[in-house]
């Protein structure tokens, strides 16, 4: 008869608390002892450890990257605030085109025609109605840059893809 046994290796006594032991109770993959003498059971085993590992992999990675984010973000808020310039925030998902301009301010994000702000907005993982206008895609890019200074905020954006005068930028128009 085949015993089962757990492919991690045995914990001592009393090495775990009772709700340690309930977790990794649940978490080991039990094998009966024929498994080690069948190698085509030992090769699916590692290649579905091989599996696993690699969808953990990717899981943290993606959790890894909008952490990264989140830190871009907050560090531009903050040098904005200061009037420090601004850094340009990498891809979350793919790779930024070579001849896309980086985004320093509002003033960018107003040049911006609606295919290059699609491009920004997917490249940066966020979702939006494809009906959206030229100037909600603009807010929403803003927004979701996190340019939230009032000088950021009060800035009128427009349908065109025009560059912005300093009497643009101090123009205070409706959202």
């Amino acid at each position: 008869m085949a015993t089962n046994r757990s492919i991690l290796p045995p914990l001592s006594a009393g090495s775990e608390s009772a709700y340690d032991n309930n977790l990794n109770k649940n978490k080991r993959v039990k094998l009966s002892s024929d498994a080690y003498s069948s190698p085509s059971n030992i090769a699916e085993l590692h290649q579905e450890l091989i599996n696993e590992m690699n969808i953990l992999k990717t899981e943290m990675n993606n959790k890894f990257v909008r952490l990264e984010l989140h830190d871009y973000l907050f560090e531009n808020k903050t040098r904005r605030e200061l009037g420090m310039p601004q850094i340009p925030v990498p891809f979350i998902i793919g790779v930024k085109p070579d001849n896309f301009p980086d985004i320093y301010s509002v003033k960018d994000i107003q040049r911006l025609s609606r295919k290059e702000l699609k491009i920004y907005l997917a490249g940066y993982d966020i979702s939006h109605d494809e009906q959206m206008s030229i100037v909600g895609l603009k807010r929403l890019l803003r927004d979701s840059l996190k340019y939230s200074a009032p000088i950021d905020v009060i800035f009128a954006f427009n349908s065109s893809a025009t560059v912005v005068t300093e009497q643009d930028s101090r123009r205070i128009g409706h959202f």
